[in-house]
């Protein structure tokens, strides 16, 4: 007689997978469920789809989000090491109008803006946070436009501080566009939790739609399910191999190179060697 061991309880070890092999595999699911008129499976499928879909556009925004603050922290990079010049180009012109009599109004101005802008030198306000900087730098332009108007003028220091005043303006909407570029990765985590227990909860239901431990039931389940059982194969494959499970596209079926997979948190499952496969006939 026929060992009868595995053919249902082996599917029951569900394990997490990248998010595109769970849309594809439910996709299968959903046209074998059409093809044999199991209309509530159908229905369950496709809002188990719907899951998916939605766990696969806040992966999508989440990449995008970390792509554009990566960028943007890149670039008020570059605007900081520009804006550290331009206040040291500041300094320097202003030491240099230092030297004269006392009297000379050039020799006193220099001596007010160092005093009011430079009181430590530049290393107070170019050595600090982005975020820290930036409201320093606020009050530093504050200073060149009111207290400080006239004495700027004399000094010949317009242009510099038109300058910096543009790069200060370029620096804070690098920072905002940072801060409004979040997708908190925990929105995808749920969503991915979501679809895992949708995609179980329809994977039980084509398990429960042939009832039975008989031959041919055995033969419509595993067809039924061949999808699911094919990625999840893949991805046991791939923890064996100690690989991070790659993700497909979820229409093609096709894997995704690794720059175009998104952020995985999927862990290994617990894969006995000893686990029988289900007997197909």
């Amino acid at each position: 007689m026929r060992s009868i061991k595995g053919i249902v309880s082996n599917h029951l070890n569900f394990i997490h997978m990248p998010t595109g092999r769970y849309v594809f595999a439910l996709k299968a699911l959903r046209d074998e469920a059409e093809k044999r008129s199991l209309d509530t499976l159908k229905a369950a499928a496709d809002e188990a789809i719907s899951v998916g879909e939605r766990a696969l556009r806040l992966e999508f925004a989440y990449e995008q989000a970390r792509t554009q603050s990566s960028s943007a922290r890149g670039e008020a990079l570059a605007i900081d090491n520009q804006i550290d010049a331009q206040v040291g180009a500041i300094k320097a012109m202003t030491d240099a109008r230092t030297v004269g009599p006392d009297e000379d109004p050039v020799v006193q101005a220099a001596r007010r803006v160092l005093d009011v802008l430079f009181p430590r030198g530049i290393a107070p306000i170019v050595h600090q946070s982005f975020e820290v900087q930036l409201g320093i730098l606020d009050v530093f332009l504050e200073h060149t436009d009111s207290q400080l108007a006239s004495d700027m003028t004399l000094l010949g220091l317009e242009r510099e501080v038109t300058r910096l005043r543009e790069l200060v303006a370029r620096f804070r909407a690098e920072l905002n566009r940072e801060a409004d570029a979040g997708v908190p990765f925990i929105d995808v985590r749920a969503a991915r939790e979501e679809l895992h227990e949708a995609a179980a909860l329809v994977y039980l239901q084509a398990l429960a739609s042939y009832p039975s431990l008989d031959e041919q039931a055995t033969r419509q389940r595993e067809s039924l399910i061949a999808g699911f059982t094919e990625q999840h194969e893949r991805v046991r494959a791939d923890h064996r191999r100690r690989l991070k499970p790659t993700d497909i596209d979820p229409v093609s079926g096709e894997e995704l190179l690794e720059g175009d997979a998104p952020p995985s948190d999927v862990q290994p499952p617990v894969v006995s060697d000893d686990v029988v496969q289900p007997t197909h006939v």
